[in-house]
């Protein structure tokens, strides 16, 4: 962490000696790599514990997250909450296709076979 102090003239700033209320703590993190995920398919109705395999996972006052990229149509995500376990493995739980579809012209070729599947 490093402290950020603020100044409205560029001359007079604020100090992290006159208590917190002057400064801000500020954390520099390396981005992380993602190696691998286990699995790397699951069934439609999602709910499948994902394993994230990678470097770099830093437990941040936030939860980390998973985006998930719509079928056929980028502009669709889902963030799902994800879980720091250490710093090479976070969890996240996939969202249903459902929720990453888009209308039904770009889904009708989609795998039906599987009884949980509930179209676009």
């Amino acid at each position: 962490y490093v402290d950020v102090s603020v100044s409205l003239n560029e001359v007079d700033f604020t100090s992290p000696a006159l208590g917190p209320e002057y400064s801000v703590p500020y954390l520099y993190y390396e981005q992380p790599t993602v190696l691998s995920l286990l699995p790397f398919t699951g069934p439609s109705r999602g709910q499948t514990v994902i394993n994230i395999v990678g470097s770099g996972f830093f437990q941040l006052p936030t939860s980390p997250a998973c985006r998930f990229i719509g079928v056929n149509d980028p502009t669709v995500v889902m963030d799902m909450p994800g879980r720091f376990l250490n710093d090479t493995l976070i969890q996240c739980k996939s969202p249903s296709i459902a929720n990453l579809c888009t209308p039904s012209r770009f889904c009708a070729n989609q795998n039906t076979e599987d009884p949980n599947w509930r179209g676009c």
